[in-house]
Formats: C-alpha cells, sequence, structure tokens
C-alpha cells in the first residue's frame, strides 16, 4: 500500500475552494493507482459471484422478518433491477431461482444458516481487507480465530444494514406514491416527483456508502471523515448507473457469451461499481489526513 504524498504542505482548506477540490481529487487518482484500484476490483467482482446467491438469500430472510419473504424478494428484485438494468436483472432473477434456504431438522438448518452466514459474508471480508489496505490497517498479530469471528460479525451487520436500506426503500416509495396522489396531475407534478425520487435515492446510498465506510475498516473512523467521500461516491454511482446500464444496453456483452451472459453482465456491473466504490474509500482517506494530518 503505497502512502499519500501531498504536492506540498497539509492542505486544510475548506473543501469547496476549486483549487482545494481540485487537489483532494488529484491526491485521490494518484492513491487509487497506487493502492492497485482496477485489481481490488477485479477480486471484488469474483467474491460477489461467488457469494451473490447467499447474499440475497440472506437479505431476503433478514428483510423478511418484517415485511415478508415475497414482499422482500419483489422489492429487492426491484432495486436490482434500477441498478443493473434488464440483462443483469434477469442474471440475479436466475441465481435467486437456483438457490434455495436452509430446511430440514433443527440441526440442518442450523449448518445449513451458518454456511449460508459464512458464504453471504465473504464479498464484504474482501472489501474489509481491500478498505484496511487503503487505509494502511494491519490486523493485530493475535487473537486471530476472534479477529476473524470479528469480522464476520461486522459482514453481517452489513447484511442487516443492506436489509434496513430496503425497508428504507419501501417507505420511501410508498411516501413518493402518496406524494404523487396528492399532486395529481399538475403540470409540476412530475418535475418535482423526479426529484424526489432523486434526493431519496441519492440520500439511502450516500447513507449506505457512508455505513461501510464507517463499519468495515479494522480501526475506528470518524463519522465526519466518511459523507464527503460518501456523498461524492453516491453522485459518481448514480451518473456510473447511467453510463454502465447503456453501455449493457447497447453493446454485445450479454449475447456474446451465450448461456453465460448474464452473469458476465453482473460481473463488468459489479467491478464498474467497485471501480467507484475504491475511488470513493480513497477520496474518504485523502480528505481526512487533509484534515488531521497528526493522525
Amino acid at each position: 500500500m503505497a502512502s499519500i504524498i501531498p504536492s506540498t504542505a497539509p492542505d486544510t482548506g475548506r473543501i469547496y475552494h476549486p483549487r482545494t477540490f481540485y487537489r483532494l481529487l488529484s491526491d485521490s487518482v494518484q492513491a487509487f493507482r497506487d493502492d492497485g484500484g482496477p485489481s481490488m476490483g477485479a477480486a471484488l467482482a469474483f467474491y460477489t459471484l461467488l457469494s451473490m446467491a447467499p447474499l440475497l438469500l440472506l437479505v431476503i430472510m433478514v428483510a423478511g422478518m418484517a415485511i415478508g419473504p415475497e414482499q422482500a424478494r419483489t422489492v429487492l428484485l426491484g432495486e436490482l433491477g434500477g441498478l443493473l438494468g434488464e440483462t443483469g436483472a434477469e442474471g440475479v432473477r436466475s441465481v435467486l431461482a437456483a438457490a434455495s434456504t436452509p430446511e430440514g431438522g433443527a440441526i440442518g438448518a442450523l449448518v445449513g444458516l451458518v454456511v449460508l452466514i459464512f458464504s453471504a459474508t465473504t464479498v464484504f471480508a474482501e472489501l474489509k481487507t481491500d478498505l484496511d489496505r487503503i487505509w494502511g490497517f494491519k490486523a493485530p498479530p493475535s487473537g486471530g480465530i476472534v479477529n476473524f469471528l470479528r469480522s464476520r460479525a461486522a459482514s453481517f451487520g452489513l447484511v442487516v444494514a443492506i436489509a434496513f436500506v430496503l425497508l428504507v426503500s419501501l417507505v420511501a416509495s410508498s411516501v413518493v406514491s402518496a406524494l404523487g396522489r396528492y399532486l395529481g396531475d399538475a403540470a409540476w407534478s412530475e418535475a418535482v416527483m423526479h426529484a424526489v425520487e432523486t434526493l431519496v435515492s441519492f440520500g439511502v446510498t450516500t447513507l449506505g456508502f457512508a455505513a461501510v465506510y464507517k463499519l468495515l475498516p479494522s480501526q475506528p473512523i470518524a463519522w465526519r471523515d466518511v459523507w464527503l467521500g460518501a456523498a461524492i461516491n453516491a453522485l459518481l454511482f448514480g451518473i456510473g448507473k447511467l453510463v454502465i446500464g447503456l453501455y449493457l444496453g447497447k453493446s454485445a456483452v450479454a449475447s456474446s457469451f451465450g448461456a453465460a451472459g448474464t452473469v458476465v453482465a453482473v460481473i463488468v456491473w459489479v467491478y464498474w461499481c467497485s471501480q467507484i466504490f475504491f475511488f470513493g474509500a480513497e477520496i474518504t482517506k485523502v480528505n481526512a489526513r487533509r484534515l488531521n494530518p497528526d493522525k
């Protein structure tokens, strides 16, 4: 992991100043290259493919405790459809159709649940390793099993957080629908609805990224240090979602790989999003060290 070498003395100016913001982005790009962002994205795409089925099942199980499994599945597929597009969403549906929840006797169900949790949290364990690499954190030399269990517990906490985001998304959709009925057919109602949906999506995405940047690294990260990177990441994520959606929709990625086309489309999408995620993590690190050069 390469460290950041500031171009001049530590800059603690206001972030909205053009020169300060440019230096922040410039140092973040350099840090992203030094830390191997592209290779980390490739590894994350691989682990996501391995963890996808158990992760989706676990999210549905957790969210289903509040709204029912079928409703949770519908909301999850709806959100993923908006993110992945029709091609990627079809791949996710195929994965879910082939997967199954733990069944059988008490012992068999318990063993199946443990395996499910372990498999589902693998991708978050990889994320934790990558974020520690970005920040330059090292795991304590002792307590290997304890660190492993703690890492998996934190990863499971993020699965619960994803389920919570699904519930927030469901509530937000209900509120937006109610607002639409209240506004009626006014000429400006469509613009208001679109603005509200955009703001809600941006807020939920920012909250999700902030939680990951805060909770996953091995050492404590202050909440005030994660919001800027999370907000910029949410903005880039929204733009990237449109770009990768157009790419997957217009290119022949899916058809070129035959039966594996939908899986390839998901991998391409995950790789693209991972680049945005890791760049946001670099922004978070560079900005935190810009404001706290002695820490």
